[in-house]
């Protein structure tokens, strides 16, 4: 039998079994999640800024409407005009108007995300494992 610390040995077990993986059901089910609760904190927040805060919206209305403006100018002649139409006509401006602000929040969720991601070790420390285990097999000091 050999003579090996703590440390080694958790080592070597963290090498002979490594973390599953997860699964892709797992995956999919998560990414479902983010992109649902994303769509409905947006549309949440677009009925409460209507009653508490309309001006945001207004701003929120004219600076999509420009963004399709300015976009629209772009192109050439006869298909910039055409998409501008299409957009404003079919009530195209107000799906681009939603799908922009989910992004949004999504950009801003998984920024979130990757700061607590980086926060948190994604592995054990194990010198802090092998250190615990010292000061519980230490004797009190008797009187």
């Amino acid at each position: 039998m050999r003579n090996r610390t703590l440390k080694q040995a958790l080592t070597e077990m963290r090498q002979q079994y490594p973390a599953p993986a997860r699964s892709p059901f797992r995956i999919w089910v998560s990414t479902h999640l983010f992109r649902t609760w994303t769509a409905l904190v947006t549309l949440a927040g677009f009925g409460w800024a209507f009653f508490y805060k309309p001006e945001w919206i207004t701003w929120w209305l004219r600076t999509t409407m420009n963004g399709i403006e300015q976009g629209a100018a772009f192109m050439p002649y006869p298909y910039g005009d055409q998409f501008e139409v299409a957009l404003r006509g079919i009530g195209g401006s107000f799906w681009v108007q939603i799908t922009l602000a989910i992004i949004i929040v999504r950009v801003f969720a998984w920024l979130i995300g990757q700061i607590f991601k980086r926060r948190a070790p994604s592995e054990p420390d194990l010198d802090a494992i092998y250190r615990d285990s010292l000061r519980r097999h230490d004797q009190p000091p008797r009187f």
